[in-house]
């Protein structure tokens, strides 16, 4: 496996500010970060940048799912907090 550098955003909602399955849908048409971020700004959410992150710091699982992510769509919603909703938008790669 190719070692990867993704350009992550984490959006995250409070689960009290949308119903799951708005915010699953809406997060399904992710195409870009730019969408995420009118996305947050729409229904009160939080993006949170992190433009460097070295696919060997992530466990196999993760690797494995992000390598699955097209460029500029979400991840699934997930949160172990349930007052939270959370999507990982995948911003940008580079494969060294």
């Amino acid at each position: 496996m190719l070692d990867e550098n993704y350009d992550l955003l984490l959006l995250s909602v409070d689960s009290r500010k949308i119903a799951y399955e708005k915010f699953k849908a809406k997060t399904e048409a992710i195409r870009s970060c730019r969408d995420a971020r009118k996305l947050a700004k729409s229904i009160g959410g939080v993006v949170q940048r992190d433009r460097f992150v070295p696919s060997w710091d992530l466990s196999m699982e993760v690797r494995e799912y992000l390598s699955e992510i097209p460029t500029g769509r979400s991840t699934q919603v997930f949160g172990a907090d349930p007052s939270v909703m959370r999507v990982q938008v995948i911003c940008g790669r580079n494969v060294e």
